[in-house]
This record gives C-alpha cells, sequence and structure tokens, in this order.
C-alpha cells in the first residue's frame, strides 16, 4: 500500500508505545489498571469453575509483581500466590523455577531480612508491557466498534 495510510490499531499501537512523557504516564496507569483487570478476572474464573479451568498461574505471578513494581512497593511470595489462587508451596516451587530461569530475582529487604522481595528480570518486564500494550490497544479497538481485535504480533 502507498502513501502514509494506516489502520487504526497501529496508529493506537504508536500511541500506546509513544516516547512522549505525557503518553508515558498514561500508559503506566493503562498497564495498572490492566494488570488488576486480568488478576481479578482469573480469580473469578478459578472461584466460578472450582478451579477445574485453572488459567495459567505463572502469568498471574507474574502480572502481580509487575503491578507491585509499578506501584512502587515490595511483593512477597504469600501475595504472589492469593494473585494466582495457588498454594504457598506451589508458588515457591514455581518462582523458584522462574528465578531459575531469569524471569525473576530474589531480593532481601532492609526493613525485615527475613522476608525476600520478587523483583521482575529485565527482558520479563519488556514482555509483560508487550503483552498488556497489545491488550490494551485490542480493548481499546472493541470499545471504538472495529470490532476485531489488533494484529496479534
Amino acid at each position: 500500500m502507498h502513501g502514509t495510510s494506516r489502520r487504526p490499531e497501529e496508529t493506537q499501537a504508536r500511541s500506546v508505545s509513544s516516547p512522549n512523557i505525557g503518553h508515558q504516564h498514561d500508559d503506566a496507569r493503562v498497564r495498572r489498571e490492566l494488570c488488576r483487570s486480568l488478576i481479578q478476572e482469573r480469580q473469578v474464573i478459578d472461584r466460578r469453575t472450582a478451579k477445574r479451568f485453572h488459567a495459567n498461574a505463572d502469568f498471574a505471578m507474574l502480572l502481580s509483581v509487575y503491578l507491585a513494581e509499578a506501584e512502587g512497593r515490595d511483593t512477597y511470595q504469600c501475595e504472589v500466590a492469593q494473585a494466582a489462587t495457588i498454594a504457598p508451596s506451589t508458588a515457591h516451587r514455581k518462582l523458584g523455577d522462574m528465578v531459575r530461569r531469569g524471569i525473576l530475582a530474589r531480593k532481601g529487604t532492609v526493613v525485615d531480612r527475613r522476608r525476600v522481595c520478587l523483583v521482575l528480570g529485565a527482558e520479563a518486564r519488556t514482555m509483560l508491557e508487550t503483552v498488556l500494550d497489545h491488550i490494551a490497544r485490542d480493548r481499546q479497538s472493541y470499545r471504538v466498534g472495529n470490532g476485531k481485535p489488533g494484529d496479534p504480533s
């Protein structure tokens, strides 16, 4: 296609990842709201289906860590287990695997050295932000009446 004509989702994608400071603030707010929404939706599904259709706990745990970091607070294994609606022992095992793979890191706290915070690795943060931006763009596309999600790439 010639010229500068773009599909609406391409224009939205550019605005979601704009280097403009105002847009970065809006992007961060949208990502935080989306994290909360996705965690809550997953918890509702788990409660309503008695966990027979247990959604991916790893993704919920990563969303929980991302949200805590975005809000400027520490996050611990118990909070992550609650967000994923899994037992703390299961969360401990899954988190250990994510640490070994470099997705997460553990760091001590100054206030209580017995507690260990979870921190996203840079690659995981970038991946989550990309996923959240695509979901936000798709939701916006539905809201404006396009009826189709954006390009999944």
